[in-house]
Parts: structure tokens; C-alpha cells; sequence
């Protein structure tokens, strides 16, 4: 029976892919690198499950391409005067897709139900992310609602947090003290609703499967093989300002940046993301560049040599920046966070980023700082090895010739040159030492930004683990005053370098790269999130 499942499933999926650009759009094909582990928005992680979610649900409030608040299921809202009190009025018509029916004993079995997305949706979903059993990767993201520390902590029941159902179609949520970015917060995956009712029926299976999954966006999931691809299709019951033209669009999982190229350029796929240029194709496309990365050196501070603060600084504080000239379209930073995050209403950079101070280039505190890290780490000598890609090997080549002047015999660096996906691979695994490569940002929020470099975070490439730190991401996320927001971005910012944590160079970009028979492929600012409801084929 599964064969014959498998079988009827990529049936399904080369039908779908056959029809990408060939039925005015009624159908297109995507490829993202790997298969999400779980599609439940208050557990899920990574780039896969934030655009699948970001297509198949909806929140209160929704970012649109300008990267600006717009309206998702709540149709409006009011703000109280002392910023703790917001209201939201929800759609009457907003509804769930279903495609089957989990648990027959609990619900009915009937196939593509409607039924609305109601306040206690949202309530409930709120509590699931705050609940410490959960687990939930943003959790620090609610921590601003009133009581949710005292329930992630203490246990009590949901009835204490500080959000409630006024009725079916009103929401109620009290704040601890003003957030100038909540409004942004509750547009992100785990801020979507969740049916209690469906979610306890799926005994612990919730978003595992396409079976075990509600969606309300423009599209809902409806077949999923997590060893090949993806399928959404089309929310018939979906009434929001988002209604998806396409029917379908189908995932496929592949990580082979050539090949995805490749298909992007013969329209086998609609579009594609691209970090590299020289990957990109060239030919009948059409491409919007992104601002949402920093090109620098990275350390992996879980590594037993880059673990020594006074190792990383050392090598930070006779860096010669006049070697490394930015490829065109990018400018020198001293800050770790990319020119598309925002804190507040300000984008961060032009407001407070550029005052970022670098570890002074001294090679006299340079190699005081080696001499300690020696003796710290018992050697006489060190061997090294950095990550590059080829294009930037000159540059790389030309430093180290720097540091093995100033350290003498006592240094040796080897480069190993890699394709960019390949180092990111290595460093989201943490098989590195050091590399010289772009850091991206999935989130159009400086302090969400931030946040990745937390301990423990599932997109902390550098194993970095500070208490000090931590804790100044968490007084961050409940500031009220934009003027400290920034401030307390800056802070951040400049621990990392003054830490040598992650020492910035240039700025990056990616790029949302379009078959020419495509349009209106969206893409946030950061490059989070893509959006196909409005993509059009004109083959």
C-alpha cells in the first residue's frame, strides 16, 4: 500500500510540474534545499517551513513586499493608549482548509472542510508557544505578553496569559509594558492560529504530515513525501487580500545550486533564490537584488583553538580591510547586522549601525593576545584552516601572508576553497574552524536578527554561547522605547565584535531571480519569506 501511495504521489507531482508555465500560471514548480522537519508553526524551524508557512497560513498581521504591516486575519485593530492593550477584530469569513479528518472518533471524516478561524484559535496557539513543554524555538518572541514568563516558568494555566478571546471573531492581548515591534512579531510563523480541537486529535502528530495539518493562508498543503517534495494548492475558502492565482505550487527538494540554476533558466522552475551571482542564471530571467547579508570572518567558538577569545582577537586586530574591496552593489560595514533589518520603525543601519566599532587594528595588543592564547591553550604553536569560496581566495591568501609576519612560525592557516552552500552547510553543522563567508538574515528585524547568535539557537553558525549576551537579547525583546530598541540592537551588535565573535567586512546581497515568463514571485525585504499567491505564467 505505501509503494502504491509513493507511486501516486509523483504521478501528482510530475503532472504538477509539467504544467508550470504552461496554463497561465495555473501551476509552479520550486525547490527548496531540504524537507521541513515539521510544518507546526509554534515548533517548526528553519528557511523550508518559514516559506511553506508563510504560504498556507495567515496571522493576525502580515508583512508585505514593501516590508510594511499589513492585515491578515484580523481586518483592524486598536491600540490602547499606554501601548499594553491590543485589539483585534477578525475576518468573519476566514476559514480553515482540511483535507482529512484525523481521528474519526473525535471529529467527522469529510473531505476539504470549511469551518472559521476564530479567536480561541489564536489563544490557544499563544499558549502552545509559551507552554515550556512545547519547546518552541521563539518563544522569547511572546515573553513581552502579560504573564507568559510566570506560565513558561511556573506552570500556571492559560488562563493567566495575558491574551483572551472576547468572542469568536475579537482578540484581546495585554502586554507587559509597550513593544514598538509587536505588531511585526505577530506576522511570524509562530504567532499562527491552531485549532485545539484538531490539534489534540492528531495525538502528537501535528504538522508532521500533510494529514495532520489546518492551514488558513492562500494555499494549504495536500501531499508532502519528505524525500522528494511538496504540494499546496489553492485555499478555495480563502478570503483574505492574498488569494492565490496560481492552483498549485509544488516544492521540490533539492540542494544542488547548479541544477536549481539550470532550472530556473529553462522555466522548469519558477524562480529561484541566489547568494552567489556566478551561480545565478544569466539568460531569460529577470532579478530583484536583496540587501540581507554581511560578508566577514566567522568563527566557530565550540572549536577547541576558536573557543579562546584571545585567539579570535588576535587574529581580528591586525586585519588589513584595504584588501578586501567589495564587489559591486556592496559597501564596507563594521556592523554584523545586513542593511534590510529594521528595529522599530527605523532601519537600523542608517540609524545607529554604522557606529559599530571593529577590535582597533594594533599588532602589538595582537600579539600580546596570541602570546595569551598560547599559553591558554598549551601550545607552541598553532595550525589553522579557513573556508572560502575561490573568488575571494586572493583575499584571504593576501591576509594570511599578514598574520604569518606578525606571528611568525608560530601560525600556519591553510585555505580549503568551497562552493558558498557548501560552507554554509559545514558551518550550520559546525564542521569549521573559521571562514570567510556571508551571514544572512531571515528576518527583516534587527533584534530577530540578533537573536540567531543566542545559545542554543538553531541559527547560531558560530556555537557561540555567552550569558551576557542571552540575557541583553532578552532585555532587548521587551523594550518599549524605540530609542532603546536601537540602542539595544547596537549593543548586541558590538558585543559580537568586540568579542570577535563575527568581525564584518562588506555588505552581501541575494537575489530573487524570475523565469522571464514568470511574474509577481514576491519576496520580503530580508528575503525570508517567499509568496507565490500573486505569481502569474504567461507560457
Amino acid at each position: 500500500m505505501r509503494k502504491i501511495t509513493a507511486v501516486i504521489l509523483i504521478m501528482i507531482l510530475t503532472l504538477s510540474l509539467a504544467a508550470c508555465g504552461k496554463e497561465g500560471g495555473d501551476s509552479l514548480a520550486y525547490a527548496l534545499y531540504s524537507s521541513p522537519s515539521t510544518l507546526d508553526p509554534q515548533y517548526s524551524q528553519g528557511n523550508s517551513a518559514q516559506i511553506i508557512i508563510g504560504n498556507c497560513f495567515e496571522g493576525l498581521t502580515r508583512i508585505d513586499e514593501n516590508g510594511n504591516i499589513a492585515p491578515g486575519v484580523a481586518t483592524d485593530w486598536e491600540i490602547s493608549p499606554d501601548g499594553l492593550t491590543y485589539t483585534f477584530n477578525l475576518r468573519e469569513d476566514s476559514g480553515w482548509y482540511i483535507i482529512r479528518r484525523v481521528n474519526a472518533s473525535t471529529l467527522d471524516e469529510k473531505e476539504s472542510r470549511y469551518e472559521p478561524v476564530t479567536a480561541y484559535d489564536f489563544s490557544f496557539a499563544f499558549f502552545r508557544a509559551v507552554k515550556q513543554e512545547t519547546d518552541c524555538p521563539d518563544y522569547s518572541q511572546f515573553a513581552i505578553i502579560k504573564n507568559a514568563e510566570k506560565v513558561h516558568n511556573e506552570n500556571l494555566s492559560a488562563i493567566n496569559l495575558g491574551v483572551n478571546a472576547l468572542d469568536s471573531k475579537t482578540l484581546e492581548i495585554n502586554l507587559e509594558r509597550p513593544c514598538p515591534e509587536f505588531l511585526y512579531r505577530l506576522s511570524t510563523p509562530a504567532f499562527m492560529p491552531c485549532n485545539e480541537e484538531f490539534f489534540n486529535a492528531c495525538d502528537g502528530r501535528y504538522g508532521l504530515n500533510a494529514s495532520y495539518l489546518l492551514c488558513n493562508g492562500p494555499f494549504a498543503v495536500t501531499a508532502w513525501d519528505s524525500s522528494s517534495s511538496l504540494i499546496m494548492r489553492k485555499n478555495a475558502g480563502y478570503s483574505g487580500e492574498n488569494e492565490a492565482k496560481p492552483s498549485s505550487v509544488s516544492f521540490y527538494f533539492n540542494n544542488d545550486i547548479n541544477d536549481i540554476s539550470e532550472k530556473v533558466s529553462l522555466g522548469t522552475y519558477c524562480a529561484g533564490v541566489f547568494t552567489d551571482e556566478e551561480n545565478m542564471p544569466s539568460q531569460g530571467v529577470n532579478s530583484t537584488a536583496l540587501d540581507n547579508s554581511v560578508y566577514g570572518f566567522c568563527f566557530n567558538c565550540s572549536d577547541s583553538y576558536f573557543s579562546n577569545e584571545n585567539l579570535r582577537l588576535a587574529l581580528m586586530c591586525c586585519v588589513d580591510r584595504g584588501i578586501f574591496t567589495p564587489p559591486e552593489g556592496s559597501t564596507q560595514t563594521n556592523s554584523c547586522v545586513p542593511l534590510c533589518c529594521r528595529a522599530g520603525e527605523a532601519n537600523y543601519i542608517e540609524a545607529i549601525g554604522s557606529q559599530t566599532v571593529l577590535p582597533a587594528s594594533d599588532t602589538t595588543f595582537a600579539m600580546i593576545s596570541f602570546q595569551k592564547a598560547l599559553s591558554e591553550l598549551n601550545a607552541k604553536s598553532l595550525k589553522l584552516n579557513i573556508l572560502c569560496e575561490e573568488k575571494y581566495s586572493g583575499y584571504i591568501r593576501s591576509q594570511i601572508q599578514i598574520w604569518q609576519k606578525v606571528f611568525d612560525v608560530n601560525l600556519s592557516v591553510s585555505v580549503e576553497t568551497l562552493s558558498e552552500s557548501a560552507i554554509e552547510t559545514r558551518m550550520r553543522k559546525h564542521d569549521y574552524q573559521f571562514a570567510f563567508a556571508p551571514v544572512h538574515s531571515y528576518s527583516g528585524l534587527a533584534a530577530n536578527y540578533l537573536s540567531g547568535f543566542m545559545s542554543g539557537d538553531g541559527d547560531n553558525i558560530f556555537a557561540f554561547e555567552d550569558e551576557y549576551y542571552d540575557n541583553a537579547v532578552r532585555t532587548t525583546f521587551n523594550i518599549e522605547d524605540p530609542r532603546e530598541l536601537l540602542n539595544g540592537c547596537f549593543t548586541m551588535d558590538s558585543y559580537l565584535t568586540k568579542h570577535a565573535v563575527f568581525y564584518p567586512l562588506f555588505t552581501g546581497r541575494t537575489y530573487l531571480v524570475e523565469h522571464r515568463s514568470v511574474s509577481g514571485v514576491k519576496c520580503s525585504p530580508s528575503g525570508d519569506c517567499i509568496y507565490f499567491s500573486g505569481a502569474i505564467s504567461s507560457d
